[in-house]
């Protein structure tokens, strides 16, 4: 019995002494926190210190104010940095993935599949155009391939000359109505897209705006990314090219995409440079145009104007993607 009682006794000291070591380690824990506590308000305190601030002279409290200004600018910024880099990087891991689905997709038979042709380029809007299961069936009808693909809601005359017209700045008066969606959403947007310069009509407008909304929500950190490392007028298209455009063309344009839904950009639209191989500001390699249209462009729409960008577009460019950064929320 009293070897038992010495044991129990053992036991039970111990069992205490591992009761107050756990008691130790918790409260050398929450001295830890404690400490942290103090260091970052005494920190706060040295830095915003407004009865100091108070008492110096009217050059001090400049070099003060200027201080704060230089250290506040100095974390939001770096906390812009973090978040920007953390979702580019996520946006990007689906890019990876959608972007080989919707190249096979959209290029890989362009120029054997079926086809939007007219009858007689000379009757310009009063021609007829219409799909065609292949580019002989069209030439079988005496009709003029206008672009690869079937028809859609841009393929009709006044849309194919607007995107022949505003070739050389569309990219970027498309990203200009893409800032109205901060105030006006949807409707703002296609409102703009049915503007000069740029003037789409009808749904091929609402196809060009479902396309900018679907970017904003998908593409809108490797956006912001690219304004980091200037290239904000990159618009290069290819697999591990991390762009905007690339993005776009990932998430929006086929049909079933994560951004697209039923119907991607391409088949809404219908008609587009590539497929009416007509060269843009996005530079495309040769397997991504379509290589047998039968129209000149440049004689069909000759006299046209060019519709180039005034130059106060690319004086307040830069403002406008600022604001486009506050409407990614």
């Amino acid at each position: 019995m009293e070897e038992e009682g010495a044991s129990l006794a053992d036991h039970n000291t111990h069992g205490g002494s591992g009761n107050d070591k756990n008691e130790e380690e918790d409260n050398d824990e929450g001295n830890i926190e404690e400490d942290k506590k103090q260091t970052i308000g005494s920190f706060l305190r040295q830095k915003f210190n407004f009865s100091e601030f108070r008492s110096k002279p009217p050059r001090g409290k400049v070099y003060s104010i200027a201080n704060w200004t230089s250290w506040l600018v100095l974390c939001l910024g770096s906390i812009y940095l973090t978040v920007v880099n953390i979702g580019a990087c996520g946006q990007r891991r689906g890019m990876d993935y959608y972007f080989p689905i919707a190249e096979e997709t959209i290029y890989k038979h362009m120029n054997e599949g079926p086809v939007c042709a007219l009858d007689d380029v000379n009757q310009r809007d009063n021609a007829t155009i219409q799909t065609f299961d292949s580019p002989e069936a069209a030439h079988d009808a005496n009709y003029s391939i206008v672009h690869c693909g079937a028809c859609g809601a841009c393929s009709n005359w006044e849309n194919l000359k607007v995107e022949y017209v505003t070739r050389h700045y569309l990219a970027n008066a498309a990203r200009k109505c893409s800032t109205n969606s901060l105030f006006g959403g949807f409707n703002a947007v296609n409102e703009c897209m049915e503007e000069p310069p740029i003037s789409f009509t009808g749904t091929c407008a609402e196809c060009w705006s479902r396309d900018v909304m679907c970017t904003k929500k998908h593409c809108a950190f490797i956006f912001l990314q690219s304004l980091l490392i200037n290239k904000l007028t990159n618009y290069s298209v290819g697999e591990n090219i991390n762009t905007a455009a690339s993005c776009e063309e990932a998430f929006c344009e086929v049909e079933n995409s994560p951004g697209s839904g039923e119907m991607g950009f391409v088949e809404c639209s219908g008609a587009t440079r590539r497929r009416m191989n007509i060269t843009g500001t996005i530079p495309r390699p040769i397997e991504q145009q379509c290589n047998i249209v039968d129209l000149d462009w440049d004689e069909v729409f000759q006299g046209e104007s060019s519709g180039a960008c005034p130059n106060l577009c690319s004086i307040l460019l830069p403002l406008l993607c600022l604001v486009w950064i506050l409407s990614f929320g």
